[in-house]
């Protein structure tokens, strides 16, 4: 099927006929993190193709250098100039209900796309023409819950939308089981640089570290992404003890930025493993990405749900990095991939004993890089994932109302 689904790079002159299509992307924007990355792609994407796009988002929190390449895309950027942090959510909202509709023209737009949960959606979609499309994106694996029951603000978002997108199929069943709409529902899974160097559909070089060898190596574990409390990142220390002596030699490495950094730092101080355990901090995902995963042999997510279809794990794939990951969200899609990815249920007892299990198999080279490379360009390489969202976005009428045969 992932043949069928191929095409010429949207870089590439002549590649595509050019759009005049108006897109209007919804979405609140931290730092670096998966959704992020995939709206980022995603409007360089579509701008390629000729679409005028504005990309509005109340909180924008994306480094210069990717603000300098989308403003030089024709990408315009609708934003409010709060600050991110936990207070302002309530401000910027009435900044934009009172400022965007002098930015943004009533009735102008062919498509709405909104990226993660919110019922501020639904008051945008006063900005789409009669007859246009209000098509949403969720980023996460299950649907927004308080006391057990799904929020209704977040039924009420996908009753008012058009089409649904979703990263993976076990969301899908997730989101077809919890929630009751009537829009179709699509899988497509996330936008991303693949290398992040150079054009984003360039061939991956991989991971050339030679996994068998005597054993004196230490073996490099690594995680990363966001440091906060719903990604687990501190249970990774919690193991350590038992990891360590099982594994020895043995690093575990933290990449990435947030409010568990310093008490997981205060702790591997404590315990005494400077030597063995480093947090680094916030990384780059252009300039950085590449070299630490040339440089770590195991990638370890322990995620206890919200997740879709992380990032960090295809871009793991792409170089060749075996991973062990909990059955959260589209991760359990991966189960396939095994042993090359171990997907496992979220304990800490089934976690550690798939890490030291594939640490084990590494170490005796019974894990094939390139075939995990092969898995990624087959599925999740940019040139065949690139097309299905452009026909989603640009040819709504035939993407979405098309039967499964025909498309």
């Amino acid at each position: 099927m992932a043949d069928t689904l191929r095409a010429r790079s949207p870089d590439k002159p002549g590649a595509h006929p050019k759009s005049t299509k108006r897109v209007v992307i919804s979405c609140s924007l931290g730092p670096y993190g998966g959704a992020e990355t995939h709206v980022y792609w995603l409007a360089l994407l579509l701008a390629e193709a000729g679409t005028h796009v504005t990309l509005a988002a109340r909180s924008f929190a994306w480094p210069p250098s990717w603000q300098r390449r989308l403003r030089a895309a024709g990408i315009r950027l609708v934003t409010t100039p709060l600050p991110w942090w936990r207070y302002a959510p309530h401000l910027r909202n009435l900044w934009a209900l009172l400022v965007w509709p002098h930015l943004l023209v009533p009735r102008s737009y062919d498509v709405l796309f909104a990226a993660g949960s919110g019922s501020f959606h639904l008051w945008l979609r006063r900005f789409v023409r009669p007859g246009g499309w209000r098509i949403y994106n969720e980023v996460l694996g299950v649907p927004p819950r308080r006391r057990g029951r799904v929020l209704w603000r977040y039924v009420r978002l996908l009753q008012g939308v058009d089409g649904v997108l979703v990263y993976a199929p076990s969301v899908a069943t997730a989101l077809r089981a919890n929630v009751s709409f009537a829009a179709p529902l699509r899988v497509i899974p996330p936008l991303h640089g693949g290398p992040m160097v150079g054009h984003p559909d360039e061939e991956v070089a991989g991971n050339s570290r030679v996994w068998t060898d005597s054993g004196t190596r230490p073996l490099r574990l690594v995680y990363v992404g966001r440091m906060i409390p719903g990604k687990q990142p501190g249970l990774l220390l919690d193991l350590w003890p038992y990891l360590r002596a099982t594994l020895a030699p043995a690093r575990l490495d933290f990449y990435g930025d947030g409010p568990e950094v310093a008490p997981l730092h205060r702790l591997a101080v404590v315990r005494g493993w400077q030597g063995e355990v480093t947090l680094h901090g916030r990384y780059d995902q252009e300039t950085d990405l590449q070299g630490i995963f040339d440089s770590v042999d195991l990638l370890v997510l322990p995620a206890t749900g919200g997740e879709g279809l992380p990032l960090v794990v295809l871009e793991a794939m792409a170089r060749g990095v075996p991973a062990v990951v909990t059955s959260v969200g589209g991760l359990q899609d991966l189960a396939d991939l095994a042993p090359e990815v171990s997907v496992v249920a979220p304990r800490p007892a089934a976690l550690a004993t798939a890490i030291v299990q594939s640490a084990r198999q590494l170490r005796r080279g019974d894990l094939d890089h390139w075939r995990l490379r092969a898995h990624y360009r087959q599925r999740f390489r940019y040139d065949v994932i690139a097309p299905l969202w452009r026909n989603a976005l640009l040819e709504p009428d035939l993407f979405w109302r098309a039967s499964d045969a025909q498309r």
